[in-house]
C-alpha cells in the first residue's frame, strides 16, 4: 500500500523513488520477456494443431491480441516515464490510459482462461453446482476488475491508488479471482484422482500427467494473485505489488498455451499404449506367457527341459521333444527349424502333431512307440 500517511505524496515519492519506480520499470520488462514467450507459444499451438476447435483457436487468437495490448501499454508507460518525462516524479505520477486500462484488460483475460478451465472441469466432471459457483466468481471478479480500473482512472494519480475507491474493489478482484482458480483446480484434481484405477499402466499415466498439469496451472496463478493481493495490502511505501500487476494476464494466458500444447504428450502416451494393445491382445490370444523358465502355449504349461532327438536323417530338421502333463494325454512333439532353448524364443514356426504322428516318427527311429 504505497504512500500511507503521508502529508505530501510527492515527497514520499522522492523519498522512496527506488522502491517505486524499480518494480514500475521491472514489470514492464518482465511483460515484455513474457510476452515473447507466449507469441512462441501461440506459433506451436497453431503448428501442431491446425484442425483444433474453433473456440480453442479464437480463445488462443484474442489471448495473442489481449497481450500485444498490454505489451504496448506496457511500453507506452515506460517511454513516458522514463523518455518523455526523465527525472520528472510529477510525470511518473500523472498516469494515463495505459495504466487504467491494465486491470480491466487483465480481468477479461483471466476471466476468458477461466472459462477455459471450468469447460475443461465440466466436460470431465458433468457438475454443475461447480459452473453455478464457478461462475458467479467469475462475473464478480470480472466486475471487480473493472471497477478497479474505473477507480484508477478517476483518482488519476499513482500517488493516490491506495484510495478507497481502488482498494475496495481491487481486494474483491484478487480475493474471487484466486478462489476461482482454486476452486476449479481442486475439484479437477480431486475428479481425476478418483479416476485412477491401479489397474492399467498407460491410463493411470494419463491421470497422474493431467493431475500434475492442473495442480501447476491452476497453484501458479492462484499463487501469483494472492502475492498480488498480500503485497498490495501488506507492504507500505512500496509498489512492488506492480510487478505482480502487470504480469497477472500473462501468467493466465501461459497457463492456457500451456495445456493446449501439453496434449502432444499426452497423446504421444495414449498412442503407445494402443500400439502396445494389439500385440497384448494377440499374446493373450494365443496363451503365450513369458517369464522365468515356464511358458504357456495353447493353454498347456511347458517346463523348458528340451531334449534333441540324435538318430534323426540330416535333411530332417531338428525335432525338439518338450515332456510335459496336458490332462492324462501323450505328449505332443513340436518340430521347428531350430529348437528353443528360453521361453524368449517363442517366434520359431512349429507344427503341431497328434498322438499317431507321434508313434510313427519313433516307429520310423526303431523306438518303440509309447501309449
Amino acid at each position: 500500500m504505497p504512500f500511507s500517511g503521508a502529508a505530501d505524496p510527492l515527497e514520499r515519492l522522492a523519498e522512496t523513488r527506488d522502491a517505486q519506480l524499480g518494480p514500475y520499470l521491472t514489470g514492464c520488462v518482465v511483460q515484455q520477456l513474457m510476452q515473447g514467450i507466449l507469441m512462441v507459444q501461440i506459433w506451436d499451438y497453431y503448428r501442431m494443431f491446425p484442425h483444433d476447435s474453433l473456440w480453442n483457436k479464437g480463445l488462443v487468437a484474442f489471448l495473442m491480441f489481449a497481450g500485444i495490448w498490454q505489451a504496448a501499454c506496457c511500453l507506452e508507460m515506460l517511454y513516458s516515464t522514463f523518455v518523455i518525462g526523465y527525472g520528472d516524479l510529477v510525470a511518473y505520477d500523472n498516469t494515463h490510459f495505459t495504466w487504467w486500462s491494465e486491470c480491466a484488460f487483465t480481468s477479461f483475460v483471466a476471466c476468458a482462461c477461466q472459462s477455459f478451465f471450468l469447460h475443461r472441469a465440466y466436460t470431465a466432471t458433468r457438475s454443475k453446482i461447480l459452473v453455478l459457483v464457478t461462475s458467479v466468481s467469475m462475473i464478480t471478479s470480472l466486475g471487480a476488475g473493472i471497477a478497479t480500473s474505473v477507480g484508477i482512472g478517476h483518482t488519476v494519480l499513482f500517488t493516490r491508488v491506495n484510495d478507497r475507491v481502488v482498494q475496495i474493489p481491487a481486494a474483491v478482484w484478487f480475493v474471487s479471482s484466486a478462489f476461482t482458480d482454486v476452486l476449479i483446480s481442486a475439484y479437477l484434481v480431486f475428479f481425476v484422482r478418483r479416476s485412477a484405477t491401479g489397474l492399467n499402466k498407460s491410463t493411470d499415466e494419463v491421470v497422474s500427467s493431467i493431475m500434475r498439469l492442473t495442480m501447476e496451472t491452476g497453484s501458479l496463478t492462484t499463487i501469483h494473485v494472492v502475492l498480488n493481493l498480500l503485497i498490495y495490502f501488506l507492504i507500505q511505501n512500496n509498489s512492488a505489488y506492480i510487478s505482480f500487476q502487470l504480469t497477472m494476464g500473462k501468467i493466465y494466458s501461459h497457463s492456457v498455451l500451456v495445456t493446449l500444447i501439453a496434449r502432444v504428450d499426452l497423446r504421444a502416451i495414449l498412442a503407445t499404449a494402443k500400439s502396445m494393445a494389439p500385440s497384448q491382445s494377440a499374446e493373450k490370444r494365443s496363451g503365450m506367457r513369458q517369464g522365468g523358465e515356464t511358458f504357456q502355449l495353447t493353454r498347456t504349461h511347458i517346463n523348458v527341459e528340451t531334449h534333441v532327438v540324435e538318430n534323426i536323417e540330416e535333411s530332417d530338421p531338428k525335432v525338439a521333444v518338450a515332456p510335459f502333463e496336458y490332462n492324462g494325454q501323450a505328449p505332443h512333439i513340436y518340430v521347428g527349424e531350430h529348437k528353443s532353448e528360453s521361453a524368449s524364443d517363442s517366434k520359431s514356426s512349429f507344427e503341431h502333431y497328434d498322438h499317431s504322428s507321434t508313434a510313427e516318427l519313433r516307429k520310423d527311429q526303431g523306438a518303440p512307440a509309447s501309449h
